[in-house]
């Protein structure tokens, strides 16, 4: 099965499953994991304007991380399994 591959990524879908395409594992993980980045650095730094704290805002913006990016990897692959 030969798949166009841009930059390292998977462009197209590998299979289909009652209609839907569905993408590889990795591409959903990579995706939660570059989501993950951009909103935990939301949440660091709302964090730290409300608390001026640097190790505050750490922790908070790691236990979201945590939390969020196993959530949002289930919430994907449920979600491509919707018609």
């Amino acid at each position: 099965m030969n798949q166009p591959i841009q930059n390292g990524i998977l462009q197209q879908p590998l299979q289909e499953l009652n209609g839907c395409k569905l993408f590889s594992r990795k591409r959903s993980i990579m995706k939660a994991i570059s989501w993950r980045v951009i909103a935990s650095l939301t949440t660091f730094s709302i964090a730290y304007i409300f608390t001026n704290e640097i190790a505050i805002a750490s922790g908070v913006g790691l236990v979201d991380a945590a939390i969020k990016l196993v959530a949002y990897y289930g919430f994907e692959r449920i979600w491509l399994r919707v018609r």
